[in-house]
């Protein structure tokens, strides 16, 4: 008994930090079916397959569920606040869009920053993402922010990314990934038919860094004569449209979007074989590779 007790005694106790662990990790559901999101599309995880969503939804077949570690779900977290803070503090005086009143959920028109709700009397706005669906592909994408920046006629969309502290250091270019997705947004707001897509700069827009920490040195405060401490936690990449670079994930769209439409029949495939790298992580492989299930021949999901 005097051993166990000592074993106790030896053991750590168990504080918030456990509890918290408990609590954030665990499996995320994926998006629903019947969209196709942009971030998919995009993704450096796992390569976009038209023929799987289209198989998915032939067969009733749900996504698989991410499991998201209590580490990782921290750091997207912080970027989502940091996110927000940009959308309705930092920015908010150039930010456009449609806001939600915090208090009463009341939507107010497209434009700048709200000031007294009509309905609540309050001043508490929430900025909505802006999301843009091409016509010609199905693909939609939720634009992180849109601002009116000085000395130009229209709004220049804004991907907004947060980043290690190391990395930020090093960064002279965006990301790869970040380039696509921001090219492929700017297509996605050209071939919509929202009524605010005449008012967005569709041939740049910008990929804005925010390090998760103090930042480093920029003269170009000193440049600009803003009276400021010579350092800065942003780094901003203006990114100009290339069709070219988004025309291979359009396409794998446009396949998925046509079979939904009964267009065309099933997407083509991606894998070389049913037991490459890409396939083994495929909810669907059976269905896709099963005898005689080729390309052309399921053409849309029955009722």
């Amino acid at each position: 008994m005097k051993f166990a007790k000592k074993m106790k005694d030896l053991m750590p106790k168990e504080g918030l930090k456990l509890h918290i662990h408990r609590k954030l990790a665990g499996y995320d559901k994926p998006h629903d079916l019947g969209r196709t999101h942009a971030s998919d599309l995009t993704s450096g995880d796992t390569e976009f397959c038209g023929r799987e969503f289209a198989l998915l939804e032939l067969y009733n077949v749900e996504r698989k569920d991410r499991f998201i570690g209590t580490s990782l779900r921290y750091t997207f977290d912080i970027g989502r606040m940091l996110e927000s803070r940009m959308q309705n503090y930092y920015a908010k005086d150039i930010a456009v869009g449609v806001w939600k009143c915090d208090h009463c959920s009341t939507e107010s028109s497209f434009g700048k920053h709200p000031q007294t709700c009509q309905v609540c009397k309050r001043s508490d706005w929430k900025y909505i993402e802006p999301r843009f669906m091409s016509e010609v592909c199905g693909a939609s994408g939720g634009i992180d922010l849109l601002v009116s920046l000085p000395g130009e006629k229209k709004l220049r969309v804004v991907e907004i990314k947060t980043i290690d502290k190391d990395m930020y250091k090093t960064l002279v270019a965006p990301l790869a990934e970040h380039t696509l997705r921001t090219n492929l947004y700017l297509r996605l707001v050209e071939e919509s038919n929202s009524p605010y897509k005449t008012m967005v700069n569709t041939k740049e827009g910008m990929v804005f860094y925010m390090v998760k920490g103090f930042g480093t040195k920029d003269t170009t405060l000193t440049d600009f004569a803003i009276m400021d401490a010579p350092f800065s936690p942003f780094k901003e990449f203006f990114v100009k449209r290339n069709d070219d670079h988004t025309d291979a994930v359009v396409e794998k769209a446009k396949q998925l979007h046509d079979w939904r439409n009964q267009v065309t029949g099933l997407p083509a495939r991606i894998c070389s074989t049913n037991v490459c790298k890409r396939a083994s992580k495929c909810t669907v492989k059976k269905y896709c590779w099963a005898a005689g299930n080729q390309p052309g021949e399921l053409k849309f999901k029955e009722d």
